[in-house]
């Protein structure tokens, strides 16, 4: 049976890899069987944080290229806009479970 720890477990060694549109896809995948109550426990901090890693080594290694080529500075935004993105959605997860993140 699949758990939200082996979910886990993928999502960080996407992570890992920089494979930041996986890490996200999967992440989504948890959220949404969480929803529909199939079993699985919400994505906990480590989840989200390791997606937003997994954005911002894809903004570093963009970066490396990007030095080598001089390419456009689209895909870096778009790496530091999606870990925006899922950095809210840690605060609004603490702000609906009026948990302080330390707690």
């Amino acid at each position: 049976r699949v758990d939200s720890i082996a979910y886990q477990c993928v999502i960080k060694s996407y992570a890992r890899e920089g494979n930041a549109e996986k890490a996200e896809a999967l992440l989504s995948e948890l959220e949404k069987l969480a929803e529909e109550k199939k079993g699985i426990s919400n994505p906990d901090i480590v989840s989200y944080a390791a997606c937003i890693h997994a954005w911002i080594k894809k903004a570093t290694l963009h970066n490396k290229q990007q030095i080598l080529s001089a390419s456009s500075d689209y895909e870096e935004a778009r790496c530091a806009e999606r870990a925006d993105i899922l950095l809210e959605k840690i605060m609004d997860f603490y702000r609906d479970k009026k948990v302080h993140p330390r707690q």
